[in-house]
């Protein structure tokens, strides 16, 4: 592993990079070739010619978001481990969503510390876009992962995400009614829900209802009533898409 991401010659400017990066997130790296990687958008690494066998950070980006995921949804459960999973389920989308991670981003004042290439602008104010900056927040996540292991990694995420939250925002108690208007911001669908079965004797009955959109289906959710159950399969589908920003919203269902 080690020898497949070698950077022979860093440059004393990626040294500071670095040195800075570190500082940040409260964690140094014992092979930083791999923190490198992390802040490379693919834009640099297409520029580059030869120079280093470094490569981008998607797939560190790909390894970070299911450590982030599995460690949200770790210290939540152990957090409070009687409560609904609809509901832990909100808090997690919150916690690992694309806004919140580019927020995170901002405040550390990662932008000027990313390698992009010459067709990567910043905003007025020296900002790269928010989907840049969350996926670097993830790409470092899987970076400490491959460097250090899964506790380190949760160190580095309480350290730049702080703590994970304790109620789901203002507003975002409806599971559908967050949804629909994540869809309704992004591609103008709305959400629709069907009850594919309904099992169980008639004092106790599970209803199992699917949300779909554009005839996709989002995700299924179980509850004890048609209304929980739909409240569920909402809630899935805003952790489910948490990830994704408006416009991937867009060209995923609205083409």
């Amino acid at each position: 592993m080690k020898s497949f991401f070698s950077v022979p010659g860093m440059s004393p400017s990626d040294e500071k990079r670095l040195d800075a990066v570190e500082k940040i997130i409260g964690y140094n790296f014992s092979h930083r070739p791999y923190l490198l990687k992390a802040l490379t958008h693919r834009s640099d690494a297409r520029e580059k010619n030869g120079g280093h066998d470094l490569g981008h950070y998607e797939n560190f980006e790909f390894l970070g978001d299911a450590v982030l995921s599995l460690a949200a949804a770790e210290a939540l459960v152990r957090k409070a481990p009687g409560e609904d999973e609809g509901l832990l389920s909100q808090k997690r989308a919150q916690y690992v969503s694309k806004d919140f991670l580019s927020e995170a981003a901002k405040r550390l004042e990662l932008s000027q510390l990313i390698r992009v290439g010459n067709d990567v602008k910043a905003d007025e104010i020296g900002l790269l876009p928010d989907s840049i900056l969350a996926d670097v927040i993830e790409s470092i996540i899987g970076a400490t992962y491959l460097d250090a292991g899964l506790e380190a990694a949760k160190k580095v995420i309480s350290s730049v995400l702080g703590d994970l939250p304790t109620e789901v925002r203002q507003n975002s108690q409806d599971a559908k009614t967050v949804l629909q208007e994540r869809f309704q911001a992004s591609c103008t669908l709305t959400p629709a829900y069907e009850v594919l079965e309904c099992v169980g004797p008639p004092h106790a009955p599970t209803f199992v209802v699917e949300a779909r959109v554009a005839e996709q289906q989002l995700a299924v959710g179980r509850g004890p009533s048609k209304k929980k159950a739909e409240q569920k399969a909402a809630a899935r589908a805003l952790e489910k898409f948490a990830t994704l920003s408006e416009a991937e919203l867009r060209k995923e269902f609205a083409g």
